[in-house]
């Protein structure tokens, strides 16, 4: 970019998730296996995740290109990483209580 006279602004999303969405990526997936009752299984779940809804994603991708700087990264996220089985478990006590996640089931 530089090379051509463009200025490269690099923003760089965690993991967006937001209404409308019907993509297979995991908070959709675990919503829907939730809500109908599926069964819900997961690695033990222990890796730390970042994620963030998508109007946060698209005011964050406002201010890259409003304040930031040229040939600079930006991560895009919630900033509050946490346990993705942390994640999980909030997910069910919204949508279904009454599930019984099995972690370590997958490897």
């Amino acid at each position: 970019a530089a090379n051509i006279g463009i200025d490269l602004l690099w923003p760089m999303i965690t993991n967006a998730y937001g209404v409308g969405e019907l993509s297979p990526r995991f908070v959709n997936t675990t919503l829907r296996k939730i809500i109908n009752g599926e069964p819900l299984q997961f690695t033990a779940a222990t890796q730390n995740y970042d994620f963030v809804y998508v109007s946060d994603v698209a005011k964050a991708f406002y201010l890259v290109t409003k304040n930031g700087k040229p040939f600079c990264e930006y991560v895009i996220g919630s900033g509050d990483a946490k346990p993705l089985k942390q994640f999980i478990l909030e997910m069910i006590d919204s949508c279904g209580p009454e599930c019984t996640p099995l972690f370590g089931d997958v490897l």
